[in-house]
C-alpha cells in the first residue's frame, strides 16, 4: 500500500486539498494500530464525534484532527511585535540603531501577552474548544471498555505561511493550560502540533512539539511520546528513510517564534 504522505507529497503544492491532507492521518492512524470512530460506530445525526480511536494495552485514544487550512494575511509575528514597538509597548527595547528585536517573557506585560494568545490566532483556541468538546462526545458512541480514556488533539498547519508550528504549540499551549488550570477540558489530555509539508528554512520536516495535561501521568505522556513516535516512523517511510533517536540532543532554546513560511515541501 503506497504511504499517502508520499502521496501527497508528490502533488503539485498548489493543488493540494483539505481532503488529501485528512486522507495522510488516516493512513498515518491506521499504521499506529487506529481507525476511525466510523468504522466501529454508528454515528446519529447531529452527533460530533472525534475522529479516530486506538485501543492501546492499557488506554484507548480518542483522536481529534483539526487542520489550520486557511492562509492568514493579517501580521505576522515579526510584524505584530514591531508595532508594539513602534506603539512603545516592549518593556525592555533594543538600543537606538539595532535592527534585531529579542521578545523574552519579560518583553510584554501579563495583560498584553494575554492579549497575544487569544487575538493573533484566534481560529487555534477555538479548534480546541471544538476538540474537547467531541472527545467528549465520542466515548458515549464506542463499544463499552474497562480501559482508561485518554483523549489527544493533533493540530496540522495545512495552509497558514505566518504560523511557524513553534508559534502554534505556544498558542495552544497557553490556551490548553488556562483550560486544565480552571478544570476545564475535562477529557483533553494532550495536545500535538505537527507539520507535514510546510516549516521554516533549516527545519526538520517532521518537527513537532507536544504538550500534556500531566507531564508525570505515564499513560498520558505515554500516549503523546507514543503517536509522535509513530509519525516519525510513518513520515520516514514516506521518503525512504531511516530514523535514529539520539536522547538528551537538545538545544538551549528550540523555540524560533520568528519568520514565515517560505513554502510547502515537495519530493522531487
Amino acid at each position: 500500500m503506497v504511504n499517502a504522505l508520499r502521496s501527497l507529497l508528490e502533488i503539485d503544492p498548489s493543488i493540494r486539498r483539505v481532503d488529501a491532507y485528512e486522507g495522510v492521518f488516516d493512513d498515518f492512524i491506521a499504521f499506529s494500530g487506529g481507525c476511525r470512530v466510523t468504522d466501529i460506530a454508528q454515528i446519529a445525526k447531529g452527533v460530533k464525534n472525534a475522529d479516530y480511536v486506538l485501543e492501546a494495552d492499557e488506554a484507548r485514544l480518542i483522536i481529534e484532527l483539526k487542520q489550520i487550512s486557511k492562509y492568514d494575511r493579517v501580521k505576522s509575528v515579526d510584524e505584530y511585535f514591531s508595532d508594539l514597538l513602534r506603539q512603545g509597548r516592549i518593556i525592555s527595547p533594543p538600543p537606538m540603531g539595532s535592527r534585531t528585536l529579542h521578545i523574552g517573557p519579560g518583553s510584554l506585560s501579563p495583560s498584553e501577552w494575554t492579549r497575544f494568545h487569544r487575538e493573533f490566532r484566534p481560529r487555534i483556541p477555538k479548534s480546541l474548544d471544538t476538540a474537547a468538546r467531541q472527545i467528549k462526545a465520542t466515548p458515549k458512541i464506542l463499544p463499552l471498555t474497562t480501559k482508561r480514556t485518554i483523549g489527544v488533539a493533533i493540530l496540522v498547519n495545512t495552509g497558514d505561511y505566518n504560523l511557524p508550528v513553534d508559534l502554534m504549540f505556544r498558542i495552544a499551549e497557553y490556551h490548553a493550560k488556562a483550560k486544565w488550570k480552571f478544570g476545564r477540558f475535562s477529557t483533553l489530555d494532550t495536545i500535538l502540533c505537527l507539520s507535514m509539508d510546510m516549516l521554516k528554512n533549516g527545519q526538520h520536516p517532521l518537527h513537532g512539539r507536544a504538550i500534556a495535561r500531566d507531564a508525570a501521568d505515564k499513560q498520558v505522556a505515554g500516549s503523546a511520546h507514543y503517536l509522535f513516535d509513530r509519525w516519525v516512523h510513518y513520515g520516514a517511510a514516506a521518503v525512504g528513510a531511516s530514523v535514529q533517536f539520539t536522547p538528551g540532543l537538545l538545544t538551549a532554546d528550540p523555540f524560533q517564534l520568528g519568520g514565515g513560511i517560505d513554502g510547502k515541501i515537495r519530493l522531487v
